[in-house]
């Protein structure tokens, strides 16, 4: 079966399935429209329950975009009307009758609003999990163009540059090939070197990002062992018409250029979004007669659509995003008295993905939601020999040069919610990835790896100030042993302005197809699979008070926590044969990381500020042989400003982050200990923004790196006679200035100049 069949197939089951759940209806009895009470405007997307006042029968029926519900009941009926951002609405209907339902506003920041990992719809103070969210008037301003730009000054996130294979990040300690990211909950792959490339991740459709600290395996499954994060996409469309255009410019030779059409009439919604990003490549006093650069030229392609509707109780969305990237590792030149040539790595990487996601609405406060996607990559390196006289390319004939990988990733995930009961609440569901790889480097060309998993969570909320929740997962795969996963958190709210939270998890990580079977050659990297490898498993504790009291319009926040993370058979790198440099992965026995994190903030409609520091220790392979510490500790602040001023509809942000130095241990030749270090930097970065035309025009400017770090030293001898060497290490480029622009006009700007 072809690959358009098979998302044919589970799209149809998607749209039966909901077919088959929804209630028939009758000639509707009741007729409602429902109002903002302050500007009377109306509201969408309103969940409406009626019950038959004598029949206890229930219709649960959403408002569409007039804000108009229509109830199938006939008699007399109890109405609930929610929605979050609002106080919910009691009320009792008579046969016949047209009510308007007048919603007052709740007192809640709709920038909270959370959505990863959670039962429904909640805010970030309300969810028993510690979530971080970067919302898109944060990334405008941090000028971020993908999710390595986004969590450069994120506290307690370390950042590593591969320039060629790109960026990866690090969570609480916790590497990047135990970091889940997500796109809408659907997982991203193609993961090189163990990690999927953040640059590789275009901000421009994203509406915010959820970060979660900590195992979240029990509902993400494999690769959530130490977070997750979640990308979540611009889909909702406010206007009837939505045009959007932006440019961006930054002095280190990038440009990037992408747009917005979103359509919307009655319960269709639908969103068009593309773009082009492209950078020249960077070298710090560039000769361009050498041809290399330290930070490799690329050119980026994307594209990411949807189209949503309605059916009753019930909302749809089908999506498909499609990425390209190129990019150019120039070789130097070789001059001899009768030609000039150099040889030029080409990588090409294709992402792709389509998927449907359905939520349905039942009675007794339950609902259901089915994800099913199916996800594409592909990973081609070339090798050219060029002509430097006349610029003709052709492709190297060596077995090595060459290399395509292909993988493929279907998911079928569904998940069932009660939330009927206040004190009681249930959630189940299946999770089913099924990821084939193939490629002449892979293990007889292709390989095969499955996993079926069922995960159940239950909270209980005994009285109002507590809250508890648990979880496990079982799952079988087809290559290793899965653990059952059981995860606990707790919350109590001493007061409205003091919350404790507490939980502990296990996680685990299955080996992935390239760390089993992959042989990944090129110029920087040779590294060998290795089929007897085990999933990694962990344990992690997580202990956090915040209080977060409110004088008159200014929020404050004070947010202290303790965390441990224990890995076992976590899965490196270790040298296989030392005259070709051949690596290749291993279980190591343990690692470990501990620490705390600090944070305070203060949010005023006119001042956002937030300050945080973190203190992180790392575990000591060698405390287990050697006189060592057993763990290497390191500091880090974060800190950012934003002031607005709405006389001329300003904005200015700063944005700043210490990385403290990474010390370290080593053996030397007589297998003596010696200590390391990865050095610290600072990176700064400002920004204005100006509002202009209603706010359809925004025009931003600023700096980043105004520290000019670029290059750092890692594996120096820090006060001893032995040496490891000194390394050097890319962080930045120096100072960059930035501009763009931002255009957003909608139907309201067409009518009033026709």
């Amino acid at each position: 079966m072809g690959t358009s069949k098979i998302g044919v197939s589970f799209f149809g089951l998607i749209l039966s399935t909901s077919a088959l759940l929804l209630c028939n209806v009758a000639t509707a009895q009741f007729a409602l429209k429902v109002v903002d009470a302050k500007s009377n405007a109306a509201i969408e997307d309103v969940l409406c329950i009626a019950q038959h006042t004598a029949t206890k029968k229930e219709s649960i029926v959403m408002s569409d975009a007039r804000g108009l519900a229509h109830i199938p009941l006939k008699g007399r009926c109890t109405l609930t009307v929610k929605k979050l951002g609002f106080k919910t609405y009691y009320a009792e209907m008579e046969p016949g009758n047209t009510l308007e339902v007048k919603m007052e506003q709740d007192e809640i920041d709709l920038k909270d609003i959370v959505v990863t990992g959670q039962y429904a719809t909640t805010t970030r103070q309300s969810s028993i999990n510690t979530i971080k969210i970067i919302d898109r008037k944060k990334l405008d301003e941090m000028g971020a163009n993908n999710l390595r730009d986004a969590l450069t000054n994120q506290l307690n996130v370390r950042i590593s540059q591969d320039n060629v294979l790109g960026s990866s990040a690090s969570i609480n300690g916790i590497s990047g090939q135990n970091i889940k990211i997500l796109v809408d909950g659907v997982p991203v792959i193609g993961r090189t070197n163990g990690n999927v490339d953040l640059t590789q991740m275009n901000l421009s459709n994203v509406e915010r990002i959820e970060i979660v600290e900590g195992p979240m395996s029990v509902i993400y499954g494999s690769d959530a062992l130490g977070g997750v994060i979640n990308l979540i996409s611009k889909r909702k469309v406010k206007e009837e018409f939505n045009y959007v255009a932006n440019g961006y410019y930054e002095s280190n030779g990038t440009y990037n250029a992408d747009g917005r059409f979103a359509f919307k009439h009655k319960n269709v919604e639908m969103n068009l979004s593309g773009g082009r990003n492209f950078f020249g490549g960077y070298s710090e006093n560039y000769d361009w007669q050498k041809r290399t650069m330290q930070w490799k030229p690329r050119t980026q392609l994307f594209t990411d659509n949807s189209i949503s509707f309605k059916i009753k109780q019930s909302n749809h969305t089908l999506f498909g995003n499609f990425f390209d990237e190129k990019i150019i590792n120039r070789g130097a030149p070789t001059v001899t008295p009768y030609s000039a040539y150099g040889f030029d790595e080409v990588y090409h990487t294709i992402r792709w993905g389509v998927g449907g996601q359905s939520d349905i609405f039942l009675k007794g406060s339950n609902q259901l939601q089915f994800i099913n996607s199916y996800s594409h990559f592909t990973r081609i390196k070339n090798t050219y020999r060029k002509n430097l006289v006349d610029g003709v390319s052709d492709i190297t004939t060596a077995a090595t040069d060459q290399d395509t990988s292909k993988f493929q990733l279907l998911m079928f995930r569904g998940v069932w919610t009660n939330t009927k009961f206040k004190k009681l609440q249930h959630q189940a569901g299946y999770d089913f990835n099924i990821e084939t790889g193939s490629g002449e480097r892979m293990e007889n060309n292709k390989q095969i790896i499955q996993d079926y998993a069922l995960f159940y969570t239950i909270q209980y909320t005994p009285i109002e100030k507590i809250t508890m929740k648990a979880g496990v997962r079982g799952a079988y795969n087809s290559r290793y042993g899965t653990p059952v996963v059981p995860s606990f958190n707790l919350k109590y709210a001493i007061n409205k302005k003091i919350a404790l939270r507490a939980s502990y998890a296990m996680g685990y990580r299955a080996p992935s197809l390239k760390e089993l079977s992959l042989f990944f050659v090129d110029i920087n990297h040779n590294i060998k699979g290795n089929n007897d490898l085990k999933a990694e498993r962990s344990h992690n504790a997580q202990l956090e008070l915040s209080y977060e009291p409110t004088v008159k319009d200014i929020k404050f926040g004070l947010k202290s926590t303790v965390f441990f993370n224990h890995l076992y058979n976590m899965i490196s790198l270790a040298l296989l044969d030392p005259a070709q440099q051949l690596y290749t992965y291993i279980n190591v026995d343990k690692f470990q990381s501990t620490g705390v994190n600090l944070n305070t903030s203060l949010n005023h409609k006119y001042v956002e500020f937030q300050l945080g520091y973190s203190y992180t220790g790392r575990y000591n392979q060698l405390s287990e042989t050697a006189k060592v510490p057993h763990f290497n500790w390191a500091s880090e602040v974060s800190s950012s400003v934003s002031v607005n001023i709405p006389k001329i509809n300003t904005s200015i942000a700063m944005f700043y982050k210490f990385n403290g130095m990474i010390p370290g241990y080593a053996l030397d030749a007589q297998e003596r200990p010696y200590q390391t270090a990865i050095q610290s930097y600072s990176m700064l970065d400002a920004s204005v923004t100006v509002r202009i035309w209603k706010s359809r025009f925004a025009i931003s400017g600023g700096a980043k790196n105004l520290l000019n770090v670029k290059n750092i030293n890692y594996n120096v001898a820090a006060g001893t006679a032995h040496s490891g060497g000194s390394n050097s290490m890319s962080i930045g480029m120096g100072i960059t200035g930035f501009a763009s622009i931002k255009i957003n006009l909608t139907n309201d700007f067409g009518k009033k100049h026709e």
